[in-house]
């Protein structure tokens, strides 16, 4: 289906906007300006982007708030039947870090002392690193459930 047998689909009051939210998809502009100047709401315009990305018209809109906002990139999941989870018990996962060689030698020496293995001993030390920081990890985890609604905030104005 092409944008002209679409928009002969719809009732004859909704074809402009339509075509105008069509006719945009290309430009780089946010999502509240589209609005502000369509003098549409940001619900209806993104309902318009969806009735047009279900109809193949339209690819889905990266969402930059949060690059826009100056948070850092929110992170992808990994996926549960990575490579990078193999051999792993649950709960548990790879990833690399950068760190001084003078560091990861006394890590060596006190896993060592402590008869554990390297990934054993900073487990534990890192856990026992939060259990003292808790407050400041839950305030941590309260800003990043916040940064959703900051997404709000920032396509209104």
């Amino acid at each position: 289906m092409n944008i002209k047998e679409f928009l002969e689909k719809l009732p004859i009051e909704k074809r402009e906007i339509y075509r105008k939210v069509y006719e945009a998809d290309g430009i780089t502009i946010t999502n509240a300006a589209l609005a502000e100047q369509l003098n549409i709401t940001l619900s209806m315009l993104e309902q318009i982007r969806h009735d047009l990305f279900a109809a193949n018209l339209i690819k889905k809109k990266k969402n930059t708030y949060r690059k826009s906002a100056g948070l850092s990139p929110s992170r992808k999941k990994i996926n549960k039947d990575s490579s990078a989870l193999a051999g792993l018990t649950g709960g548990k996962t790879r990833h690399t870090f950068i760190i001084d060689e003078s560091n990861l030698e006394k890590l060596r020496l006190l896993a060592h002392l402590d008869h554990k293995k390297l990934n054993e001993f900073l487990n534990d030390l890192l856990s026992m690193y939060f259990t003292e920081r808790q407050k400041d990890v839950e305030t941590a985890m309260s800003l990043r459930e916040n940064s959703s609604r900051l997404k709000l905030r920032i396509d209104i104005k």
